[in-house]
């Protein structure tokens, strides 16, 4: 019987097939890639949108500009790192672990590894000790309301992950397999009469059989002498039922959709073909986003003012509104209505545009329709509305 060799290539591009244990282990990694790959795209959207986000800080009510914390969460927070890298590193922590540990420390912020309390207080502050920084190891001890903890209130979604990539992995391994089978050619050796002679005969021409089909079978040019009686036959596929890569993308497909739906966010973003883009945007941000900005800042808002600020109107505030690219023309319209509303100010609407206010007295001022008059005057005058 013919054997021809196959190699077969993931859509990562890694090789996937063979009998050795360099190939058993790639086999391993390239079933567990689709859905980590699905799952670190989506934790990846989410880190990115709230980097972007604007952290704000209000104190006595109104928005602190120039705050120290609005810098440390939305430039640096230390020497080492951007904001950006900070954030994205603690969102990844936050689904993959549960947690995420940021550390303030001599007016910056440090992120710790996911650890679990070494000493838990039902009824009080749990204590943190042996927290790794980088390479650094902070004994402490720390009580929790001296640490950032910010944790995930849905289930494990890196523990469901993993237990749905075992079940992909051997759907893939299955796949690739029948695959493989499909694909290969595979023949019959036709000999009219009955093999005769010793037993050394026998495992002569076994020898000979294999040698020589072998490199048939393998060369792209080769000759195959042909005896009288004896007929290489391959066998009549086109009636077999035949896998294609098809299958792997089917895979693939399932996979990103089971991730999309554990994260709660649109299944077409992860594929990265979005057609209605506003509306699949403001259901990632509302669902997948939303609710871990929501918890940042009740953590941000609790162990930095606790109480008796947060009475007095002292809290942190993560804007989502400017994580959406805006494109100046497409936004004019809406621009104007916000100024004639007496919704912002045209050095407002700049601002959220992305532009330097102007800073003049007039741009400062709120407007309303009925020739653009300043806010009240038509009313004051007993004008129409």
């Amino acid at each position: 019987m013919g054997i021809i060799s196959q190699t077969l290539y993931d859509w990562l591009g890694r090789r996937i097939g063979g009998d050795g244990p360099a190939d058993a282990i790639a086999l391993q990694a390239t079933t567990a890639a689709t859905h980590m790959v699905a799952f670190k795209i989506a934790v990846g959207y989410v880190s990115a949108a709230i980097s972007k986000a604007d952290f704000r800080v209000y104190r006595n009510g109104k928005l602190s500009i120039g705050d120290e914390w609005s810098y440390l969460w939305t430039v640096a927070p230390n020497a080492n790192e951007t904001a950006n890298k900070l954030i994205s590193d603690a969102v990844m922590d936050m689904f993959a672990s549960g947690s995420a540990i940021v550390v303030p420390q001599g007016g910056r912020l440090y992120r710790a590894e996911p650890a679990k309390p070494s000493k838990p207080v039902p009824l009080g502050s749990d204590v943190y000790t042996n927290l790794r920084v980088r390479n650094a190891n902070l004994p402490g001890p720390f009580g929790s309301s001296d640490l950032f903890v910010f944790e995930m209130g849905d289930p494990d979604i890196h523990g469901l992950v993993q237990s749905m990539g075992a079940q992909y992995a051997q759907l893939v391994a299955a796949a690739s397999d029948s695959f493989v089978f499909d694909a290969g050619r595979r023949y019959k050796m036709r000999i009219e009469t009955a093999q005769g002679g010793s037993e050394e005969e026998r495992r002569k021409y076994e020898e000979w059989a294999g040698k020589n089909l072998r490199a048939f079978f393998d060369g792209r040019n080769a000759v195959l002498p042909e005896f009288k009686g004896r007929e290489l036959v391959e066998f009549d596929k086109s009636t077999a039922a035949k896998r294609t890569s098809a299958d792997f993308v089917a895979l693939r497909k399932d996979c990103f959709e089971a991730v999309a739906t554990v994260m709660k966010m649109p299944v077409s973003m992860l594929y990265g073909n979005v057609n209605n883009f506003g509306q699949v945007h403001q259901s990632f941000l509302s669902y997948a986003v939303a609710p871990v900005a929501s918890m940042m800042e009740h953590e941000l808002t609790a162990k930095v003012f606790g109480f008796d600020g947060w009475r007095r109107g002292d809290r942190f505030s993560i804007d989502l509104s400017h994580v959406k690219h805006v494109d100046l023309l497409d936004a004019a319209q809406d621009a104007e209505k916000l100024i004639s509303s007496s919704l912002m100010s045209p050095d407002q609407v700049m601002t959220f545009l992305g532009l330097d206010p102007l800073g003049e007295e007039w741009s400062k001022r709120h407007y309303m329709t009925r020739n653009y008059s300043p806010a009240g005057e038509g009313f004051a005058e007993g004008g129409e509305n």
